[in-house]
């Protein structure tokens, strides 16, 4: 597929079957595919993803590369400003 679409994708799995479908997406991202994952597992999602970009209180805020576990979570629950400085609304 050009683009590839998952919603929680390991919701439900054994942990060996999650890992064969993350498997599935990095495959697909390899061989061209736009891959957009949305996780609510934060270790999830920094296994899986090479760019982040947080949904909080309808603001799209990238993840700035270096940003700490810590940062993500404090953006996620929108406390605060993101490591770049912007603030939310």
């Amino acid at each position: 597929p050009l683009v590839l679409l998952a919603e929680n994708p390991g919701r439900g799995l054994d942990l060996r079957a999650a890992a064969a479908v993350f498997a599935r997406l990095r495959s697909a991202a390899t061989n061209g595919a736009a891959v957009i994952v949305h996780l609510p597992d934060l270790d999830d999602l920094l296994e899986l993803a090479d760019r982040i970009v947080v949904l909080a209180a309808g603001v799209s805020i990238p993840v700035p590369q270096g940003a700490t576990r810590d940062d993500i979570g404090r953006m996620m629950l929108g406390a605060g400003n993101d490591p770049t400085g912007a603030r939310g609304p």
